[in-house]
């Protein structure tokens, strides 16, 4: 009987203890501990094309464009740009040569290794540049400056066989302020003299008596507009009064220019001294009036025309269509 319920016992034992084993099983299929662990989320790649475009600085005018050749162009506030090529490196976009990245921050914000930060923009409408400067042609002098030689700025030849004497010839050139006025109405005056002389050692010693050629022209620095003194290029002397109105950097200017002209000789070591004094009255704003002295014509055939195409001018036109060489003294007088 013990021997009975001995057996009796243990497999009372034995089933509870498969009972319990089995439980465990059942809550496993669904417990976390079970769960198959899925592929982890990778973060988004960054690649050249999130950083195409217009990027500005946040605390500078400087602004940054990526393009999708490869290269970059930056610009500073004044329109002035420089280029480059760039490459990425780990998810940075990094400038050749500067050591500079760019880390997007976001979509539209990204910040550089030097700690600027820069966001999404447009390149704003720079002003253009002044014609002077596109074209190459340089403001050489300043007023003051004192006694410069311009070659070929003046040319002598006799009368009754012009062609045959025509020679260049060089001058010795100043520019003096001789006096300038605020004139309280939202307009300035300011009064130039250009002295220009030929030396007596110049003159060609075979010429027993001889004419000499000379000139010089008013134009607009950032425009280019020439403002025509059509009777000085015919020659005449005396004082004449001119009023022109042209768009310039700013806006539109209205300036009236007073020029006498006069020409001495024997003076000192002239053989002919011209002295032309220039009073202007413009905005108080404009600032591009430059006086030129210019280089005469090869021949006395192209003097001609030159003079032809001055009488010629019905309008204000850029320097470069008109007949001058401005490749002798600029100033800036305004």
């Amino acid at each position: 009987m013990k021997n009975k319920r001995l057996t009796a016992l243990l497999l009372s034992l034995l089933l509870v203890l498969l009972a319990g084993c089995g439980g465990n099983k059942e809550e496993g299929k669904g417990g976390a501990a079970a769960k198959t662990p899925g592929p982890t989320a990778e973060a988004p790649s960054v690649s050249a094309e999130d950083f195409y475009g217009c990027w500005e600085y946040t605390h500078v005018d400087e602004w940054l464009c990526f393009y999708d050749d490869g290269t970059y162009e930056w610009f500073d506030e004044d329109g002035s740009s420089y280029t480059g090529r760039y490459y990425m490196a780990g998810g940075e976009l990094c400038l050749e040569g500067s050591g500079r990245r760019f880390l997007l921050e976001e979509a539209d914000n990204m910040s550089d290794s030097d700690g600027g930060t820069l966001f999404r923009s447009e390149l704003p409408e720079f002003a253009d540049e002044p014609y002077f400067v596109a074209n190459g042609i340089e403001i050489n002098y300043s007023l003051g400056q004192g006694d410069v030689w311009v070659e070929d700025a003046g040319a002598t030849y006799q009368s009754g066989n012009e062609s045959d004497s025509y020679e260049l010839a060089p001058l010795i050139c100043a520019m003096e302020l001789e006096s300038e006025e605020d004139l309280g109405n939202g307009y300035k005056e300011r009064t130039v003299v250009l002295y220009q002389g030929l030396l007596e050692e110049d003159v060609p010693w075979h010429l027993e008596s001889f004419r000499l050629n000379y000139g010089y022209c008013f134009s607009d620095y950032y425009s280019g507009v020439i403002l025509p003194d059509t009777e000085y290029f015919q020659g005449g002397q005396g004082e004449t009064s001119h009023y022109y109105e042209f768009e310039s950097e700013g806006g539109w200017v209205d300036l009236y220019l007073n020029v006498d002209h006069v020409v001495q000789e024997y003076v000192g070591q002239y053989r002919f001294l011209l002295v032309t004094t220039a009073t202007v009255t413009a905005p108080d704003w404009y600032d591009g009036l430059v006086l030129s002295v210019q280089r005469d014509s090869p021949t006395y055939e192209d003097e001609l025309e030159e003079r032809e195409g001055w009488n010629g001018l019905e309008s204000l036109v850029p320097a470069l269509e008109a007949p001058v060489d401005l490749g002798g003294l600029n100033c800036l007088i305004l």
